[in-house]
């Protein structure tokens, strides 16, 4: 059985929704490891966020085509430090790549991680 490879490149997004007085929320230290012989991919970071006061909405996404697009979101099983959480070190993902791209496998995968001053519109985030 051919796993997913999501850990050889890392890619890093922070992005601020808010009016630009505020400082936008930044990803630090981001780290993206498989599990040997699992589906499971750790990511692990720093949230760095001083004017948070509810927290900051964190999500993350995979590219299979080193980083030209974006469409593999991390959506149905991630778990840990994913939606609303609150700014700190040793911040942890836990994403079953398998689960929300089961037929992908790829040498170049990027993992983005998503961090936004305000939760995301619409019924969906």
């Amino acid at each position: 059985m051919r796993l997913p490879l999501w850990s050889l490149v890392l890619g890093v997004l922070a992005h601020s929704v808010l009016h630009a007085a505020n400082a936008p929320p930044e990803i630090r230290n981001l780290k993206a490891q498989q599990r040997p012989g699992t589906h499971l991919v750790d990511i692990t970071f720093d949230l760095v966020d001083p004017d948070s006061v509810n927290g900051v909405f964190l999500s993350a996404e995979a590219s299979v085509d080193n980083g030209t697009t974006y469409n593999l979101p991390a959506k149905t099983a991630a778990t840990g430090d994913v939606g609303l959480v609150k700014p700190g070190a040793g911040k942890k993902m836990v994403w079953d790549a398998f689960t929300d791209c089961p037929d992908q496998y790829t040498p170049t995968a990027k993992v983005r991680v998503i961090a936004k001053d305000s939760l995301p519109q619409g019924p969906n985030p």
